[in-house]
C-alpha cells in the first residue's frame, strides 16, 4: 500500500484532501484497499481507519494523515514479512 491513497500520491497533498472532501467513494475504496492488504487487520483497526478517513476534510486532518500513514505502511510491511509483493 506505501502511500496514501494510491502510489505516488503524498499524504499532504492538497488535492487528495480536496477529492476526499467531496468524494467520500475515495475514501471508501481506500479502507477496502486496506482491508485487502492485511487479511489481519481487526474491526477495531478498520473502524480506526473508518474514522480517520471521515476526519481528513476536518480539522483533525494531520492526525488522520498520521494515522492513516500509520496503518498503510503496517500493512506494507505485514504484505512484504508474507512474501507477496
Amino acid at each position: 500500500m506505501g502511500t496514501f491513497p494510491r502510489p505516488g500520491t503524498a499524504p499532504g497533498d492538497s488535492t487528495v484532501r480536496a477529492s476526499l472532501t467531496w468524494h467520500p467513494r475515495v475514501a471508501a475504496r481506500w479502507l477496502l484497499r486496506l482491508l485487502e492488504e492485511d487479511p489481519d487487520l481487526s474491526i477495531q483497526e478498520a473502524a480506526l481507519a473508518a474514522s480517520a478517513l471521515g476526519a481528513l476534510p476536518g480539522a483533525g486532518y494531520l492526525e488522520a494523515v498520521a494515522t492513516l500513514k500509520a496503518m498503510s505502511e503496517r500493512a506494507s510491511s505485514r504484505r512484504r514479512s508474507r512474501g507477496v509483493a
